[in-house]
């Protein structure tokens, strides 16, 4: 048996062999780690930017509102009010996916 510095060189190899094991297991999970924050990120950013966008543009279009530059037709005030229907049904769903999204997380902890 090989001796290096009085200690059996096949000691010395397994040392090595789980010092390079331990970086490698360290370097697959800081990728993973890192894909999962980009995965989350955009799972949790994308419906939250669009409650945030659809609420200011009703923010902004209630401002107009209060002060109207033009009457509007009865079609044209129609036409108003579905689209903003539609503004609050993808604020809703929106809200909805964030719940399930966080609930998700939680639940697997």
């Amino acid at each position: 048996m090989l001796q290096y510095l009085g200690t059996p060189s096949r000691l010395i190899i397994i040392r090595n062999v789980n010092f390079i094991v331990e970086q490698q297991r360290l370097k697959t999970r800081a990728q993973y780690d890192r894909q999962l924050t980009n995965t989350l990120s955009h799972e949790l950013l994308t419906p939250l930017n669009c409650i945030i966008n659809l609420s200011q543009c009703l923010q902004e279009d209630q401002e107009v509102c209060k002060n109207p530059s033009q009457n509007l037709s009865l079609e044209e005030k129609e036409a108003e009010a579905e689209e903003k229907q539609e503004m609050y049904e993808v604020i809703w769903s929106s809200g909805k996916i964030l719940e399930f999204t966080i609930k998700s997380m939680i639940n697997r902890h």
